[in-house]
Formats: structure tokens, C-alpha cells, sequence
């Protein structure tokens, strides 16, 4: 009797873990689900496509975002993330932290950094014969570190009248996955934890136009970005049996942004638009395949399943899209809006977010605020879980 109530739990939990994720579960059967609880509150506020967004948590999205120049000093990075997960299921302590420290950026070179994102959810109990029989915390925690380069300072040249840069990146997760730790109860000898590791790989384009118009209050500067990341390839996991093993939720991300500066605005040393306006796109795919007794296959398998038959896949039928738009002022005051498009789970989520930050380094300082939350939503359950983000960066 203990033993089906301890994995009855189970599926409880791994059920919540999986709704909690951003959804990529058309094809469903995959395990640590937190690799895909992104973090990032500008993201999240443009419908989370951040494939080409440089900024806090952006590793999340392509680790070779962390080798964009946001400054044209040496700098170190450190952000902290707060979000409060499905709101409307009112579970307590259901939370994921994260921090990121330090990002270190030599522009023009790349870019180190570590990150550390914890989903905890809450406190479970099993009951038998109408007592308490055990209580636990059910967490995952992820561990990243992450390298980029900005291999175009030795293979490419400059275009005239425009600069060009091409980043690449990659990350490796290591993770630990307790669903019911230390749940040891008479022949349930399992704690239902998994540890593994995984893999990112992840390249960016980014085209920048110089300053055009002598006015500076009529002067323009636009970029345009194109991004590719390849998330969580690892071996699969498994909690009690060896035999009953689950696929990493490996994910496709491509998209593309385009910004616009209106204005040009000189202080000092600093130059920067009086008005920004971003649009960005991404599609975002979960590779999932099963072998010939409906079991998931692990991720390797999977990627070279679709690498081998490409042409089978229904991307139309399987992929998340997400929309945003964002204007600034001053680069100071941000503003978000964007759509989360989801035809295999069936649901539409609007987004939104506002932003503040430092327009340019005070003693070497910039301090940054952004917060994001899911306004509305039909067919899910994710109305409004919303995000924090602080981030400071000082340049050396």
C-alpha cells in the first residue's frame, strides 16, 4: 500500500513539473523539465522568444548570446531571478529562483559565465490510514557553465558601412532532479532522484548599421539578428528504474530581431538612441521520438532521427511560436508586449513587461530592474505567473 502511494506521488509531482515548463510537451515522456523554465523577465515580457536578445538569463535562450558586446569596456555581470509559478493552482512555495554570476564579457573576444536556477515544488506529504506517513520538498536544481567567442575578429571582415559579428556558444548543465527525496518507505527503497548533465549549443548573427542623418534628432541606427540554439542533449534519466528511463527535453530554437534606433543622443563618451524599437520572433520545437514499444528514445537518438529525416517532420503541426515588440526611451524606461502561440498544447498567452535601468554607466556601475507577467491565456493554466529580474554590471 505504501509503495503505490509513494509512486502515485511520483506521478503527481512529475505531472506538476511537466505543466509548469513552457509547454513543449506535444509529444510529451520528458524528464527534468526546470532546463526549460527560462528565466529571463525580458523574454518572458516579448512571449519569450530571446534567441537573439543579449541580456540577464539570456544563456537560457543561446549561449552564445553571453559573447554580445553590451559595453565597449571589459565588464562582469550578475543577475538575480525570482518567479512565481501557477499562480491560480495556489500550491505554496511553488518558486524558481536563479542567479547568474559572474558573466564576464572582453568585447570583441567572448564571454565566461555560471548559472545556477532552482525550481522548487513545495512541500508534498503521503498519507496512509488516515496519518502522515512521510513529508518532502521536491526541487530541481540546475547548474550551468557557459563559454562564447566572437569568431568574425578572425574570419571575417567588416562589410562597408556596417558591422558584423558572428558569436558562438555552448553550455553544459549538470542537474539534480528529487521528486520525493529521501522517500525510503518499507519496499519502496527508491528516493526518486536522478542526476545527469546535458549539453547547449548555440550561434548568433548580428548586423549593425552606423548612425545615418547629420540631425541627431533625426539620425537612425538599425540591427538585425539571427539566432540558433540546440538545447538539453544528454543521456536520459531515470528515478526508480533503470528500465523506465526518460528523454531530456530537447529543444530547437531559431528566430530573428530587428531593432530600431530614432534619435541620437551623446553624454559624454556615451551614445545611445532617444527612442528603441525591437521586434522579435522565435520557433521553438521539442524533439521527441519513440521507438517500436512506444518508449521516448534518448535525445542522441533522437537528433539523429531528425537529422536523417528531415523531411518528415510536420513543423507546422509541432512548433511554439512567440512574438514581441518593445519600445525605450532614453535607454532608460522599457516597454513589452508579446504572444505565445502554442497549437499542439492548444493555448494563446498574451505577455507583458516593463523595464528600467541605468542609461549609461554612473562610476562605472549600471543597475537594471525588469519585470514580466502573463496577462492573459486561453487554454492553459499559466495566468499570472509573473518574473522578476535585478541585474548590475560594472565595467572594468
Amino acid at each position: 500500500m505504501i509503495n503505490s502511494w509513494s509512486h502515485r506521488t511520483f506521478l503527481v509531482i512529475a505531472f506538476l513539473a511537466t505543466i509548469i515548463a513552457n509547454s513543449l510537451q506535444a509529444q510529451g515522456g520528458t524528464a527534468v523539465i526546470s532546463l526549460i523554465v527560462q528565466s529571463s523577465a525580458r523574454q518572458m515580457a516579448l512571449g519569450e522568444a530571446g534567441v537573439t536578445l543579449p541580456g540577464p538569463f539570456c544563456m537560457s535562450y543561446n549561449p552564445a548570446l553571453t559573447a554580445y558586446p553590451d559595453a565597449n569596456k571589459p565588464n562582469a555581470k550578475v543577475s538575480l531571478g525570482y518567479m512565481d509559478l501557477l499562480p491560480v493552482l495556489n500550491i505554496d512555495n511553488l518558486k524558481n529562483r536563479t542567479i547568474e554570476f559572474p558573466i564576464y564579457n572582453y568585447p570583441g573576444w567572448g564571454a565566461v559565465g555560471f548559472q545556477h536556477n532552482t525550481t522548487n515544488f513545495g512541500e508534498n506529504e503521503i498519507d496512509g490510514s488516515g496519518h502522515v506517513l512521510a513529508k518532502f520538498n521536491a526541487y530541481e536544481s540546475i547548474y550551468t557553465l557557459n563559454a562564447a567567442i566572437n569568431p568574425s575578429v578572425y574570419f571575417f571582415d567588416k562589410a562597408p558601412g556596417q558591422i558584423f559579428n558572428l558569436y558562438t556558444g555552448m553550455n553544459i548543465h549538470f542537474f539534480h532532479s528529487a521528486l520525493a527525496p529521501g522517500l525510503n518507505l518499507e519496499e519502496n527503497k527508491s528516493d526518486e532522484t536522478a542526476n545527469g548533465f546535458a549539453f547547449d549549443a548555440g550561434v548568433l548573427t548580428s548586423s549593425q548599421s552606423p548612425w545615418l542623418g547629420l540631425d541627431p534628432f533625426l539620425a537612425m541606427q538599425g540591427e538585425y539578428n539571427i539566432g540558433l540554439a540546440l538545447q538539453n542533449v544528454g543521456p536520459s534519466v531515470f528515478y526508480v528504474d533503470v528500465q523506465y528511463s526518460d528523454p531530456l527535453p530537447m529543444t530547437i530554437r531559431v528566430g530573428h530581431s530587428a531593432g530600431l534606433k530614432l534619435g541620437r543622443i551623446s553624454i559624454g563618451k556615451y551614445t545611445f538612441g532617444l527612442f528603441q524599437f525591437l521586434f522579435t520572433g522565435d520557433l521553438v520545437t521539442e524533439l521527441v521520438s519513440r521507438d517500436k514499444t512506444d518508449k521516448p528514445n534518448s535525445s542522441f537518438t533522437t537528433l539523429s532521427r531528425y537529422i536523417t529525416n528531415f523531411d518528415g517532420f510536420d513543423f507546422k503541426r509541432e512548433t511554439i511560436k512567440s512574438y514581441g515588440f518593445e519600445i525605450g526611451f532614453f535607454n532608460c524606461l522599457f516597454v513589452q508586449t508579446g504572444i505565445l502561440s502554442d497549437q499542439p498544447g492548444l493555448r494563446m498567452e498574451k505577455h507583458s513587461g516593463f523595464g528600467l535601468r541605468l542609461p549609461f554607466p554612473i562610476y562605472g556601475v549600471t543597475l537594471a530592474y525588469q519585470d514580466a507577467e502573463i496577462s492573459s491565456e486561453y487554454g492553459g493554466i499559466r495566468r499570472g505567473q509573473k518574473v522578476y529580474n535585478f541585474s548590475g554590471e560594472l565595467q572594468f
